[in-house]
């Protein structure tokens, strides 16, 4: 993002949303919030939009707490094999 530049964030169609925000670098205010180089938080419901208060890189994680979850491995598809 580009210093004084406003996003929105992508709504979730989740019962239970969570998501993160992370900044790579720069300097971001999202809510009563400022989060800079290395910094990240985890975004309440109404946290609608991200102001760029430098130029910086972040990005956004978003999952559903809800959903159902693989607990075999480190991601889908693992199976466990008996030798």
């Amino acid at each position: 993002m580009t210093a004084g530049k406003t996003l929105a964030l992508p709504s979730m169609p989740a019962p239970v949303p969570i998501r993160l925000l992370y900044v790579f670098s720069g300097e971001v205010r999202i809510g009563g919030l400022t989060l800079q180089t290395g910094e990240g938080a985890f975004l309440a419901e109404d946290e609608t939009a991200v102001a760029a208060r430098s130029g910086t890189d972040l990005v956004l994680f978003a999952t559903d707490a809800g959903a159902p979850v693989f607990k075999g491995g480190m991601f889908s598809g693992n199976v466990l094999v008996h030798a």
